[in-house]
């Protein structure tokens, strides 16, 4: 009876080792796996880059002490685009144990800026004088024509050479002179350098209005900003508020111009032409030309 209890307890006793020794080992196994499988061998290619190079990356990454096993894709992509702001787009491939292989490339661009200093600073409060009043409870809050007139000739006429490029993230990347084939960001109140972001949503609030802007026959190309006021130098000349919901302006917008196309006489052509719409206000200030 005795032999039988000292075989259970021995039997026992075995189990548990067993089971210890075991679990020690899959925890040295596992700790040394984790441990060892650090990435360190790097494959980098890097394509339009302005700010870095292949080696620099590489240098960064092996700095990073990546693992295999707490690899993340999304984590890595924010911390090189943080280090270097002219990357755009980042690829990742892991192989275990210990290889790591990116493609970086550089940022596209979808707007060129101009930083503008106006000669004299424009009152966003001013009032319409008499002669401008039209009969609609928004206008004793809109730009005056005339003023504006002069606000948009100082910004066209302000000296610059050089301009910066903007991507659709609002990362200003890259800075150049002479011909462009971007719609062109005159900027004012703002220092623009690279490496920087354009305020706020600009660039999507920017994308958002040209949208809309299906029945402009004119330029669209020529966009300024002042302060909250985004204004489209075509023709007709626009006014946004970059404060205010742009789907309902660009609705608004929309219903300005049909209306118009529908009441325009074939026979005088040019005749009562829209000259500008402010769409900042709940009724638009729509000014029109000699009858």
């Amino acid at each position: 009876m005795r032999d039988e209890q000292k075989k259970r307890k021995l039997k026992k006793f075995l189990l548990i080792a067993g089971a210890v020794l075991m679990t020690v080992l899959l925890g040295y196994a596992c700790f040394y796996t984790f441990t060892r499988s650090k990435l360190d061998n790097f494959t980098v290619k890097a394509t339009g880059l302005t700010c870095t190079d292949e080696g620099m990356i590489g240098k960064f990454l092996k700095d990073l002490q990546l693992n295999y096993f707490a690899f993340d894709q999304s984590e890595l992509s924010d911390k090189l685009k943080q280090k270097f702001f002219c990357i755009g787009k980042i690829n990742t491939e892991v192989s275990f144990p210990n290889k790591l292989t990116i493609e970086a490339e550089g940022r596209k661009a979808e707007f060129a800026a101009v930083q503008v200093l106006l000669p004299r600073q424009p009152n966003p409060l001013v009032e319409l004088p008499a002669d401008y009043q039209i009969a609609t409870e928004s206008s004793q809050a809109a730009v005056p024509v005339k003023i504006l007139d002069r606000i948009v000739k100082d910004v066209n006429e302000s000296s610059n050479s050089a301009y910066f490029l903007i991507d659709s993230e609002g990362v200003i990347f890259d800075q150049g002179e002479g011909t462009i084939n971007f719609p062109v960001l005159r900027i004012t109140g703002e220092e623009l350098k690279i490496g920087g972001r354009v305020q706020g949503d600009l660039i999507g609030k920017i994308k958002q209005a040209l949208a809309s802007l299906t029945n402009i026959e004119g330029p669209t190309d020529k966009i300024i900003v002042i302060g909250d006021k985004l204004i489209i130098d075509s023709k007709p000349r626009l006014i946004f508020s970059l404060n205010k919901r742009l789907d309902y302006q660009a609705t608004s917008l929309q219903l300005i111009l049909t209306q118009a196309k529908m009441s325009s006489d074939p026979s005088k052509p040019g005749s009562g032409d829209i000259e500008s719409i402010d769409l900042r206000f709940n009724k638009p200030v729509v000014v029109y030309g000699k009858r």
